[in-house]
Order: structure tokens, then C-alpha cells, then sequence
């Protein structure tokens, strides 16, 4: 067996997750799953989540893009008190339509609050304020972990 093709074996071996990463967070009473984003600058809410949640959005005229997409009008502005296991804390929220994702947490949540990543330890750290702490975050596909929720 020639080094490259062990290298292979024992990469897929030593890291298992993989896809996209989530995590269960508390909004006004509600769980949500929330996917971890870092190539999103901005904190999303999906429209229909702010019935469900039975919130009052601020209005807000803006509009986003995404890649490869048009202009979409954004719906309102959230400010809120979010958990996500012992971490509480302030998040901002744009809402706009999102098909098939309840939330989206990027940059504007990772660096303030001092998360970092580690898809290898399957978890995130949230570093800022009094109750930091560590939280298992789960991939997509991930059925095993999913039915724990």
C-alpha cells in the first residue's frame, strides 16, 4: 500500500463529521435549528418563524443578496435574547423568506461573541460574557444526532 492511498483511508476514518453544522437554539420559548454559517456576514430569521415565535419585527426597508440571486426585500429587524445551551445573550436577526432553514447565525454572531468552530471535536465555543461554555453542534445528515432534538 503506497502512502498516499493510507493517507486516505486514515483521513476519512479520522474525520467523520462532515456537511453543514447546527445547533439547537431557544428564541422566546421556541427551539430552533439554526444552521452555523461562516461565509454569511449577517444573522437570518426565516418569515415564517416570526409567526410562529409570535414576535413583532421592527420594520426595516432594506433589501439582500445572495450569490447568483436577485435582490430580496428584507421583512424586519429582530433584536433579541438568545440561547443556546447555558450561553444567553443579545443577537440581531434580519428576517427575510428562507426556504427550508429556520435560522442562519454568521459573523455578525461569531465574532462578538468569541465563537470558534471545531467540526473535528463536533462542538463550537462561545467565548464572551459571564457563561461561556461549549455546545455540541450537529452536521446535517447527521441522523443520530438529529433524533436527540
Amino acid at each position: 500500500m503506497s502512502k498516499i492511498t493510507f493517507m486516505s483511508v486514515y483521513t476519512h476514518s479520522r474525520y467523520p463529521n462532515s456537511g453543514l453544522m447546527w445547533v439547537v437554539m431557544e428564541i422566546n420559548g421556541e427551539l430552533l435549528t439554526v444552521l452555523l454559517d461562516t461565509s454569511s456576514s449577517r444573522n437570518l430569521l426565516a418569515k415564517a418563524m416570526v409567526y410562529r415565535l409570535g414576535i413583532q419585527p421592527q420594520p426595516y426597508s432594506s433589501r439582500i443578496q445572495s450569490v447568483n440571486c436577485e435582490h430580496i426585500p428584507l421583512v424586519g429587524l429582530l433584536d433579541s435574547c438568545i440561547q443556546i445551551s447555558r450561553w444567553s445573550g443579545a443577537c440581531t436577526l434580519l428576517i427575510l423568506p428562507l426556504d427550508n432553514i429556520e435560522c442562519i447565525l454568521g459573523m455578525n454572531f461569531f465574532v462578538p461573541n468569541k465563537v470558534t468552530l471545531t467540526p473535528y471535536l463536533g462542538g463550537m465555543l462561545i467565548g464572551a460574557g459571564t457563561n461561556q461554555c461549549y455546545v455540541q453542534v450537529g452536521f446535517y445528515g447527521d441522523k443520530k444526532w438529529h433524533d436527540q432534538f
